[in-house]
């Protein structure tokens, strides 16, 4: 996962990778106070994933007073009632982008993961 604002501010990664063990030479190549969850399953975001994310990552970082989260329409973003309370009581504003949409208006995918994956 990857969050920026528009005024340059970055939350650090928060990288989910399968398997069970962390592999502790990740945080000598890894930005200061990233995060690495293991997944047994799989590598993708699931629901118990993205509210440990936003209990213990997003939320702790954001500015004070309200924010404005846009996200992609996946089911774990925007379907539980967990989710949605939790970011109701931090002030955090969910914002689901259309599914067929996503990469077209998701800034990130455009403007930096893009690139990045030509260059790997």
């Amino acid at each position: 996962m990857a969050c920026c604002n528009s005024e340059d501010n970055l939350v650090p990664p928060y990288c989910i990778f399968k398997g069970k063990r962390k592999n502790l030479s990740l945080r000598i190549v890894m930005p200061p106070v990233s995060n690495v969850e293991m997944n047994e399953k799989s590598a993708y975001l699931k629901l118990v994933v993205f509210i440990k994310f936003l209990m213990n990552h997003f939320i702790p970082r954001k500015e004070p007073g309200k924010v404005l989260l846009i996200l992609d329409s996946h089911a774990s973003h925007c379907s539980d009632v967990t989710v949605l309370d939790l970011a109701a009581e931090n002030a955090v504003t969910l914002f689901c982008l259309p599914s067929l949409f996503t990469p077209y208006l998701q800034s990130l995918d455009c403007s930096f993961f893009k690139p990045l994956k030509t260059y790997w």
